[in-house]
């Protein structure tokens, strides 16, 4: 069943997610580039959070265009 354009409460909230991992990932880049800047001793743990990050980013973005293959609820 095809939703109307915003209408459609589940693509709301994966677009949401994919926005938050999105905004997280930017985040910690910007905090890597920082501890670039500064010490290196801060950065250490950076790189995994940053994998981990970038992987949930791209599973909520598989997420969402799922759901808009599936409902067609553009």
């Amino acid at each position: 069943m095809t939703e109307p354009t915003g209408n459609c409460p589940e693509r709301e909230g994966l677009l949401q997610q994919w926005t938050d991992c999105s905004a997280r990932v930017a985040r910690l880049l910007s905090g890597q580039l920082a501890a670039m800047k500064g010490t290196a001793s801060r950065s250490a743990g950076l790189d995994d959070q940053i994998r981990l990050a970038r992987a949930e980013e791209v599973e909520a973005c598989r997420s969402y265009y799922a759901h808009l293959n599936a409902h067609e609820c553009v």
